[in-house]
């Protein structure tokens, strides 16, 4: 190899190598990308649940106060718990006695949302409160973020949210403003309300606790989930590149060896090894190889001049024509198969690929035909090309199951190739490899599964449990033939679900149910259905091995496996699954369970809405 041809070679590994690495850094660029976006849109699902949880107290305490705004306040008996409201002592009837001789206090609805915010706040797990810029009870007096809320009130907002910290502990405080009504003249005409006028807000401070820690259960999952993915894609594109590497060396070997062998022959268009022919968009040739001229049995003189009629056999004249004429400018294009017919009437295959191209002040087309019946050998080594291709755009469009089952072949290929020449540790390391791989294959199956869930979910409709129960027990015939298992079931309901994801539930549920059977026992199986508070209450029984119960919230978490010696390890995230799919469809999931009695699966589903 000449020193031009070694550059040119070394130029070209030290393109793949970089783009190798490329790919390296656009694949890690893309799942950083996504694990960014889930985290982003976690946070943002997490605070809107907040927003939504404060928003629902709040409209309930502007609900109370509407109506008790609406009757003018309520009289209640005064006693130590309800004293006299001494900031209502300009209303006249503020205290009244009935005819029975009952002494009873009015209740203004400050006053009345008040005592129910201060006796009653444990009962929806968040912190109320009224204030206003011109309180008549000094209880009412807004801190530093209400009093700020509050003139922004006046300014023209209506509702404003804030994360903060109450004792140490996070918080979303969010805070309405109250516009005087008609009712609220009664109590503070004096002050000089009229209606309309902003008299103050209704907060409330949600504990942001149980929010945060749900938002750190998804953020663990997402980390988990796209370092899973990251690791396993920056193994296939190792795979790829290191085999790239060594088809571009052999490929650079083989190009400078044919570079030797022809280094006499210029790379001309008169020494083309393929016919080219140019000619005008009428169809007239303007020039040609001599390969041209060999191949159609012309010589140059007789070949310029002639149409594409001439050459095009039969059909193909008219069809070519149409195809140039509407071959846009500076657009290559393949015709594909044709015929052509030489000066002594024989005809042969072709294929043509072409181009329209501009030449001065005309436009030409330039056609390259080859004899197919000669390469042959060409268009096979050109598919296996293409086989590859497709091979790598698979991998890149995260077909990340390949590399897997690449690796699966080629260890029981080593394995059934030099098995006997291998001692017993070759052997239990190919075995662990094997096992391995088939490990990966399950889990990025059942991630996948799980995250498609909602990506794939189908609508709500009323379906019948009956027949997605069907389609799972059919799908596990072969496990249940081979366990010899008992499957008893009662009639089943017609429910709101989406069919596949509720066939994927009882397939999970009986699935493990056969895995993990008692080994000195024949499995029996219940699946049933009873209606209960509106609702299907569904179970699926086995008296298999069980667990100790208090793992039983566990197991429905992402990645969470019991210890079970003896038994097949799962993925952890079978369970997972059953738990999304039942919280989709509004319902729950829970299980009963003693060691060696077996465990029953209950859920619930809604009914179907007819």
């Amino acid at each position: 190899m000449d020193t031009g041809s070694a550059s040119r070679a070394k130029a070209r590994s030290t393109t793949f190598r970089s783009l190798v690495v490329a790919a390296g850094v656009a694949w890690t660029a893309v799942v950083g990308g996504f694990l960014a976006w889930h985290l982003v849109e976690a946070r943002a699902n997490v605070l809107a649940l907040a927003r939504n949880e404060a928003r629902t107290n709040v409209n309930k305490d502007i609900a109370f106060r509407f109506w008790a705004t609406r009757h003018g306040g309520v009289y209640v008996p005064a006693d130590q718990r309800t004293l006299p409201n001494p900031y209502l002592s300009h209303v006249p009837e503020r205290d009244i006695r009935t005819p029975e001789g009952r002494n009873l206090t009015l209740m203004n609805p400050a006053y009345m949302l008040r005592q129910m915010m201060g006796e009653y706040d444990e009962l929806f797990g968040v912190k109320g409160r009224i204030v206003s810029l011109k309180p008549l009870n000094p209880v009412n007096t807004p801190d530093d973020w209400e009093q700020s809320v509050l003139k922004a009130f006046e300014r023209g907002h209506e509702e404003q949210s804030e994360l903060v910290d109450i004792d140490g502990q996070p918080y979303l405080r969010l805070m309405r403003r109250l516009v005087t009504e008609p009712g609220c003249l009664k109590c503070h005409a004096h002050q000089g309300y009229r209606i309309g006028d902003v008299r103050g807000g209704v907060g409330v401070a949600v504990p942001m606790r149980p929010f945060w820690e749900r938002l750190d259960h998804e953020r663990l999952f997402a980390f988990v989930s796209h370092g899973v993915i990251w690791l396993i894609g920056l193994g296939a594109i190792g795979l790829l590149g290191r085999e790239g590497g060594r088809r571009l060396s052999e490929r650079e070997e083989g190009q400078a060896r044919l570079l030797e062998s022809q280094a006499l022959f210029a790379a001309v268009f008169d020494n083309a090894g393929d016919a080219i022919l140019v000619h005008d968009l009428e169809g007239r040739i303007v020039d040609a190889n001599r390969q041209a001229c060999q191949t159609l049995g012309y010589v140059r003189e007789d070949l310029n001049g002639l149409r594409v009629a001439d050459y095009e056999h039969d059909h193909c004249a008219d069809e070519a024509r149409r195809f140039w004429d509407d071959l846009p400018l500076g657009e290559s294009r393949s015709f594909g198969a044709s015929h052509f017919s030489r000066k002594d009437g024989s005809i042969f295959p072709v294929e043509v690929h072409g181009c329209r191209m501009r030449f001065g002040e005309r436009d030409l087309i330039v056609a390259v035909a080859r004899d197919t019946t000669t390469q042959r050998k060409a268009q096979e080594s050109l598919e296996r090309s293409n086989a590859e291709l497709q091979r790598f755009a698979y991998v890149a469009s995260h077909d990340l199951q390949e590399p897997l089952r690449t690796v699966t072949n080629y260890v029981q290929l080593l394995e059934k190739r030099y098995g006997p020449q291998l001692d017993s540790d070759a052997r239990e390391y190919i075995g662990f490899a094997s096992h391995a791989a088939k490990r990966m294959r399950s889990l990025i199956l059942d991630l996948l599964a799980y995250s498609r869930l909602e990506t794939d979910a189908k609508p709500l409709v009323a379906m019948d449990a009956g027949l997605a129960l069907a389609e799972a027990l059919d799908g596990l015939q072969g496990a249940i033939a081979e366990t010899g298992a008992e499957i008893h079931q009662t009639e089943m309901p017609r429910v709101q679900g989406d069919f596949g994801q509720v066939s994927s539930l009882f397939q999970n549920l009986i699935g493990n149910a056969l895995k993990y059977r008692d080994a000195d026992r024949k499995p029996v199986i219940a699946i049933g259905a009873v209606q209960a508070d509106g609702e299907w209450l569904f179970h699926v029984r086995d008296n298999g091995i069980g667990f100790d119960p208090q793992y039983a919230d566990r197991i429905f978490k992402v990645f969470q496996r019991l210890p079970n010696p003896g038994k097949p390890d799962g993925s952890g995230i079978g369970l997972a699954i059953c738990k999304k799919v039942v919280e989709r469809h509004g319902g729950r999931i829970w299980v009963e369970t003693q060691p060696g009695k077996g465990a029953t699966f209950w859920f619930t589903l809604c009914p179907a809405v007819t």
